[in-house]
């Protein structure tokens, strides 16, 4: 925490949100975004109609950002662990 009272996650090795269980929008609790680009990872997938990532974990443009049960990873008819266990081999 700096002098001002913010959060810098450059003074840190890992962060980690727990955003809760609201499943209609991923990581909905949480403001991503990447020094010096203008747009968000949620104006990011709104503009392309969609939230994607690559195997459910990372996000083009959005380096050092991670999640687990990303976009099209539980389908509903098997075990998160799985997609869970796949992630973090990964």
């Amino acid at each position: 925490v700096s002098e001002s009272g913010r959060f810098r996650v450059d003074d840190v090795d890992v962060v980690v949100w727990a955003t809760g269980f609201d499943t209609s929008s991923y990581v909905s609790g949480v403001d991503v975004r990447v020094a010096g680009r203008a747009k968000s990872l949620h104006e990011t997938w709104r503009d392309e109609g969609h939230p994607s990532a690559f195997a459910g974990i990372t996000v083009a443009g959005f380096p050092n950002f991670g999640m687990l049960l990303g976009p099209n990873t539980v389908t509903g008819h098997q075990s998160a662990i799985v997609y869970e266990e796949a992630q973090m081999e990964h």
